[in-house]
């Protein structure tokens, strides 16, 4: 019972780490019936990595690395994120 009461918390989006309860769109494409089964999520998780992660998290990394200011940061990674439930929840997350 602890465990999932510790679970619960940590996945919960009113916790700073709650990423788990934000979907960047994944529900969108299942209501759509985009993703319906392993192979169309293996697509779909194969594109947010390549195309999300790599342009997000490893676009901040070259901009911190390259002593970017740090106030353009956020207006930056903010400006390339697409589509709008993933830039809403990115806010949300902080």
């Amino acid at each position: 019972m602890i465990y999932q009461l510790a679970l619960q918390q940590l996945t919960d989006s009113a916790l700073p780490t709650g990423a788990f309860a934000h979907s960047f769109g994944f529900e969108g494409y299942i209501e759509r019936e985009l993703v319906h089964d392993e192979g169309s999520f293996g697509v779909w998780l194969g594109a947010f990595i390549g195309q999300q992660l790599s342009y997000s998290d490893g676009l901040a990394i070259r901009f911190v690395y390259e002593d970017a200011p740090l106030e353009d940061l956020d207006n930056l990674l903010s400006a390339q994120l697409l589509p709008r439930q993933v830039r809403e929840a990115s806010v949300k997350m902080g």
